[in-house]
């Protein structure tokens, strides 16, 4: 075991370490797991997740790897982001925070990334 209380709307994978949880009120939180290499149980700012958003409000999250994340509107249109403040978990982000429309009809019950 190295956490508890993951009760969360979406929970993805960032890359090397970062986890992000979306909470059910649409704020975006950003960890480290600093104990990914040998299972601990030892956590970036002490295991709090750090607020890196708000308003994500999506039928699904997915991280693309390099502080790339995308989201998909209930509506099906796909959004693209990227962290800027992906190593530190600051609020930095492209665009102004604003996800750009890359696509449409992701009307999907499950959808995943593989890299």
């Amino acid at each position: 075991k190295i956490g508890n209380g993951w009760d969360f709307a979406h929970v993805f994978a960032g890359g090397d370490g970062i986890i992000y949880a979306v909470e059910h009120d649409g704020d975006l939180l950003w960890y480290r797991h600093e104990g990914r290499g040998d299972g601990t149980a030892r956590w970036a700012n002490n295991g709090r997740g750090r607020k890196v958003g708000s308003g994500w409000d999506f039928a699904h999250v997915f991280g693309g790897g390099g502080g790339i994340v995308y989201a998909v509107a209930f509506d099906g249109d796909l959004f693209w982001y990227r962290h800027e403040g992906r190593n530190n978990g600051t609020p930095r982000w492209a665009n102004n925070g604003t996800g750009r429309r890359i696509g449409n009809g992701w009307n999907f019950e499950h959808v995943l990334y593989g890299n």
